[in-house]
């Protein structure tokens, strides 16, 4: 091996040894809060019976959120912590239950299908009661009485404020909402007239309004003015609410179970009718918006690009540890598995060959992220099993098998560019088919082989991001801590300098090994 394969072997290798060392295992579970006078309810759980006698049983209470609204649950991003007045009420649950809290954080789309595919228990991430839900869920009762709480706007461009007198202004405007929010409800009824565009994420419909894709963003009003504060002054919280009262159902956030898991909602309700008999939640809300403000007015730096990267640059530089870390576990790992298939795919025995190329074709045809959802959520399903490995895990064992799809065809394509006419030349002095391929085969091949795996280890550098989604640190979830400080762009411009960086430096390196073994024997 030349001076360069060397030497970008070291690199990478330095990298992810580096990232073990240096990046901590971001804990997400609040059990190690300072919440001992946090107190617990008194309730009666004798007819304990399905989930409730379950979770009883293993000592644990499994909730699943999307840590991205702020002040109801977010991430601290140096701690790893998840806060918020809703992790605080999950916490108050789990006490009155007697269990620890385990908290399971993803993308909002996710959470609802974490209870469906019994990865968490119980989901609380800003549910309002809606219809559809109520038929697919058990829900609890309502728990937020904060009037910010039940507040809901529209976030509009400052300048155009004084043309939104009333809710029917916005007929035949474009308005952004988060998919399967209460948002979404309130557009759909109140301006049946208005442009509705769902998005996955409040940030991509904050991008969308401040690029004039859209003309408002509906949200609750806390999180309207947090993003007004952002904005220097360009956006504004509209003059204009939505109407609350025709929804008699409405009586603040609710938790989602389980369809059929009555005893578990009916303990949930329990707990919150104590908290509203001690008045609980209003106090827990403020107490969050407090500190989440007060994080807020610790920043120095301003919100200007430079300002946000000398303000968050160690978050940046864990992400892309991460990242590094997360790319050359999936491409090494992958090489082992791709190695095997490939000669599986070799093979002469046509039932070896054919599973090895269903085996590629099914990991080469199917999108990255729909593999790492049914990693997670369903092959526990089938394998109940399977239910015992991290969050982490799963994510690493979909990139793994998804790069070793394509390493596996990098291999195959190697060993066939070496001239057939060696092989048959070497068994017919004898070697062996094994011998053949270790010293005269795979020699050569390797020539053709270590350029290509170094563009899948850039290539694996940029599917990474899709880690981010079921929040594991790496350089795409910075965006998401960020998020909760109400920071939208700045975190988009510095991430895509950051991969540009990696990837031109990584593609520098493969050239020159390129040229190299391009010249040598």
């Amino acid at each position: 091996m030349n001076k360069i394969c060397k030497t970008l072997l070291v690199v990478i290798t330095f990298l992810s040894l580096a990232s073990c060392t240096s990046t901590q295992n971001v804990d997400l579970d609040i059990n190690e809060t300072d919440e001992t006078q946090l107190g617990k309810a008194d309730i009666d759980l004798s007819n304990a019976e399905g989930k409730l006698k379950e979770i009883l049983d293993k000592g644990v209470l499994v909730v699943a959120t999307s840590p991205d609204y702020p002040p109801n649950e977010y991430i601290d991003m140096y701690t790893g912590e998840v806060k918020g007045s809703e992790m605080t009420l999950a916490k108050y649950i789990a006490n009155s239950l007697g269990v620890t809290l385990q908290v399971e954080t993803m993308d909002f789309s996710a959470v609802l299908t974490a209870v469906d595919t019994g990865k968490a228990d119980i989901a609380i991430s800003g549910f309002g009661y809606k219809a559809d839900r109520a038929k697919n869920y058990e829900l609890s009762k309502g728990y937020q009485g904060t009037s910010e709480a039940a507040c809901h706007t529209l976030l509009v461009f400052t300048d155009e404020v004084g043309n939104y007198n009333s809710l029917n202004d916005f007929s035949g405007k474009k308005i952004d909402a988060q998919a399967s929010s209460l948002q979404e409800m309130y557009v759909t009824d109140e301006i049946p007239a208005a442009e509705l565009t769902l998005v996955s994420t409040l940030d991509q419909a904050i991008l969308e309004l401040n690029s004039k894709k859209v003309d408002a963003v509906a949200l609750d009003c806390n999180t309207a003015e947090k993003y007004a504060e952002q904005s220097n002054g360009t956006l504004s919280k509209s003059n204009v609410d939505f109407d609350l009262t025709p929804y008699a159902d409405y009586a603040g956030n609710v938790i989602a179970a389980k369809k059929g898991e009555t005893a578990l909602i009916n303990a949930i309700n329990d707990i919150i009718e104590d908290v509203k008999e001690k008045d609980l939640y209003a106090d827990w809300y403020a107490q969050a918006k407090t500190e989440a403000d007060a994080e807020e007015k610790a920043k120095e730096a301003g919100n200007t690009l430079w300002g946000v990267w000398t303000q968050y640059w160690p978050i940046f530089m864990k992400g892309l540890v991460g990242t590094l870390k997360y790319a050359f576990i999936a491409v090494f790992f992958g090489s082992i598995i791709g190695a095997f298939v490939a000669l599986l795919h070799l093979s002469k025995n046509k039932v070896l060959s054919s599973i090895a190329a269903v085996y590629v074709n099914v990991l080469r045809g199917t999108p990255l992220l729909v593999q790492m959802y049914i990693v997670y959520f369903f092959f526990p399903l089938a394998f109940p099993a399977l239910n015992a490995l991290s969050k982490d895990l799963c994510v690493v064992v979909s990139l793994v098998l998804n790069s070793s799809a394509y390493v596996s065809e990098i291999f195959r394509g190697g060993i066939e560019s070496v001239d057939i006419g060696q092989t048959e030349a070497a068994r017919s002095l004898g070697m062996s088919k094994k011998n053949c391929m270790v010293k005269i085969i795979f020699p050569q091949a390797i020539k053709a082989i270590l350029p290509s795996l170094g563009n899948e280890y850039i290539s694996m550098i940029k599917e990474t991001s899709l880690a981010g989604t079921f929040m594991l640190y790496e350089l795409m979830y910075t965006k998401t801590l960020l998020a909760n400080k109400f920071l939208i762009w700045q975190p988009m411009i510095i991430i895509a300098i950051i991969y540009l960086i990696c990837t031109m430096v990584l593609s520098f390196l493969v050239k020159q090994m390129e040229k190299r073994l391009s010249v040598s024997d």
